[in-house]
């Protein structure tokens, strides 16, 4: 996540390129494969009905696995104007733009929060807990070090005036 910092507007922007390249290369193979179980292979005629099958199979998965990365890793854009006193959470992937906009007394705070991946591990996410208490996560990518995440939601509050300066001091004096 990149930061660009301004007098009176803060941007937090997140662009998972790496996962970009990893569903197209995932949706590209897979379209080729499906391309030559139906026809496509110079030795179509040799290929056993099987393995055709087999590779159509093979290609299907592969192509649902490139968009299902793409889809879920948007572009993530977080602004903090505090000029208008609004923060907006602007989002653009395959499926098209969503944009959300809160009021800084509508914000409670920026937040970690912490979720577990398929191995049970801990992996951390930037997000957003509104004034009723409600989660919202902004992050798409999950990081395993918290402080990483730990470190955008102090400087975003504090941009906003929502939390004091030690907060951040006084998580990593616990952890010492």
């Amino acid at each position: 996540m990149r930061v660009k910092r301004s007098a009176n507007i803060l941007v937090i922007r997140e662009t998972p390129g790496c996962l970009w390249i990893l569903g197209v290369f995932f949706a590209v193979i897979g379209t080729a494969f499906v391309y030559g179980s139906l026809g496509g292979y110079t030795n179509f005629d040799e290929a056993p009905p099987w393995v055709l099958g087999l590779h159509f199979f093979g290609g299907i998965c592969a192509i649902a696995a490139g968009y299902w990365v793409l889809f879920f890793a948007p572009i993530t854009t977080v602004i903090i104007d505090r000029n208008k006193r609004m923060v907006s959470i602007r989002r653009k992937g395959i499926t098209g733009k969503t944009d959300t906009e809160f009021g800084f007394d509508e914000v409670g705070r920026f937040d970690v929060f912490e979720e577990f991946d398929s191995d049970g591990d801990d992996v951390y996410t930037l997000g957003l807990v509104l004034a009723d208490e409600r989660n919202l996560t902004i992050s798409s990518l999950s990081s395993p070090l918290e402080s990483d995440k730990r470190d955008l939601a102090f400087e975003s509050n504090q941009f906003m005036g929502k939390q004091m300066p030690s907060y951040r001091n006084a998580d990593r004096e616990t952890e010492e």
